[in-house]
């Protein structure tokens, strides 16, 4: 499935969440942040644990305007 990605100047820099294109080869969730002026971006983070387990989650990181090549709104469940 082809996505259409939207132009980075259209992005709603309000806080509305979104799903955004940084330069990962994945779509990443993401909203503005006015405090730092940079988008704030949730990234997969993944330890091997001592017992062979991995423990993932998700850890925040701040991106640049100019990082944002693209963008969709996240989809409505219904």
């Amino acid at each position: 499935m082809k996505i259409e990605l939207k132009d980075p100047s259209e992005a709603p820099r309000d806080g509305t969440p979104i799903l955004a294109m940084i330069g990962w080869p994945w779509l990443v969730p993401a909203m503005w942040c006015q405090a730092s002026d940079k988008w704030v971006v949730a990234e997969r983070q993944c330890c091997e644990m001592e017992d062979g387990t991995n423990d993932e989650y998700f850890e925040n990181a701040w991106e640049s305007h100019e990082s944002l090549t693209g963008w969709i709104p996240i989809p409505e469940i219904e």
